[in-house]
């Protein structure tokens, strides 16, 4: 059974800064305060910075959790100019195609090889 892991950097939490370090099971971890959805528009914006913005083509289009989020955090408009990274997709074989350009380093993909085909043939180097 694959272990929960949150990567994508959405789950974002505020801890009272007495319980960081010695995370004791009474901690109290707020979730939807003013600052965490704040750091989740600011975290969107970022993931959005080279993602295609073409929900309405998308085969994912209505069942994508990022945007679903984008909807409920993000902004209409992002505050960056820069121009969005293009790549070709990958193909690993007949059925399975990384493209590249929808990744927002969630590492899905690498638990998959690593906790279910057990082949660890995908990983994520130099970036986040």
């Amino acid at each position: 059974m694959p272990k929960l892991q949150v990567s994508c950097n959405t789950f974002v939490g505020d801890v009272h800064p007495d319980r960081k370090v010695d995370g004791k099971y009474d901690m109290v971890v707020h979730t939807q305060n003013d600052l965490v959805v704040q750091e989740r528009k600011n975290i969107l914006e970022f993931l959005l910075l080279n993602h295609p913005l073409d929900c309405p083509v998308c085969d994912q289009a209505g069942e994508c959790y990022l945007q679903d989020y984008s909807f409920k955090f993000g902004n209409a408009h992002s505050r960056f100019m820069e121009n969005k990274r293009v790549r070709s997709n990958e193909y690993l074989g007949s059925q399975i195609v990384i493209n590249h350009n929808r990744c927002i380093l969630c590492s899905r993909c690498v638990r998959f090889t690593q906790e279910i085909s057990g082949t660890s043939e995908l990983f994520v180097e130099a970036r986040g």
